[in-house]
């Protein structure tokens, strides 16, 4: 190979001076033998990410309301690699019945029969993850980011007359307090295991935690547990 490269650059200096051959042999001679660019990986596709589980929204306000609400949340996101992190936007819907507290001042969880307006949540998650694969038979992930619940208040069905007049009167109160102080604002962390299923699809369980973060700046006396919601997830995402 290396003759052959000899005679390759001798012809095509045969016609450059002496001095100048020299030069151009010595050049490309590095070239031909100099470092190889390194090869580009394939970049991981993106994923779509399709959830189905369960979530409860804590609340403890004795007879001033019902039960914390356990609810089906299904959801969708994608997965986006960002380096050694996966950037997961997702959108997770809940639907349950509010009413507004004279004595406490704010929206609580109500049970149907006591329903002033439904309210329907549009959680949107914007987490960051981290991921570790165990020897190839299932992967780890840790996650946490900013989440927002974009609630839909309105007023509950089945009520007539001055029900119904009471009902309206009270989700725009729901509205209003939900939508002030930043009251739509959460921080969102959580863990969850995959197992790979097929070269594109993999399943998994994630546990995800959600605390209102306005708390720390709308100067309400609220039990510990109020607004804290949990949920238990199964997750199938395909690439």
């Amino acid at each position: 190979m290396k003759r052959v490269c000899y005679t390759w650059i001798m012809r095509l200096t045969e016609n450059v001076r002496p001095s100048g051959t020299a030069l151009l042999a010595f050049v490309l001679f590095c070239l031909y033998l100099g470092p190889r660019p390194p090869q580009v990986q394939a970049l991981e596709p993106m994923g779509l990410v399709v959830r189905a589980g369960i979530i409860a929204i804590l609340e403890d306000n004795g007879l001033e309301g019902d039960p914390s609400p356990i609810l089906p949340s299904p959801g969708i996101g994608l997965s986006v690699p960002l380096g050694p992190f996966h950037f997961e936007p997702g959108l997770d819907m809940y639907a349950t019945y509010y009413g507004y507290s004279d004595n406490l001042e704010r929206s609580v969880p109500y049970a149907i029969e006591n329903r002033s307006a439904l309210v329907i949540g549009s959680v949107l998650n914007l987490p960051v993850e981290f991921g570790l694969s165990m020897a190839g038979l299932f992967g780890l992930r840790i996650f946490a980011g900013p989440s927002a619940d974009l609630r839909l208040c309105i007023a509950a069905d089945g009520l007539e007359g001055a029900d119904l007049k009471e009902a309206t009167d009270e989700t725009a109160k729901i509205a209003a307090y939900f939508w002030s102080s930043g009251r739509w604002l959460f921080g969102m962390a959580g863990a969850g295991v995959d197992l790979p299923v097929s070269g594109r699809i993999t399943l998994g369980i994630d546990g995800r935690t959600w605390y209102p973060a306005y708390r720390l700046w709308s100067g309400e006396n609220l039990p510990p547990a109020e607004n804290v919601r949990f949920a238990l997830t199964i997750r199938v995402l395909y690439r």
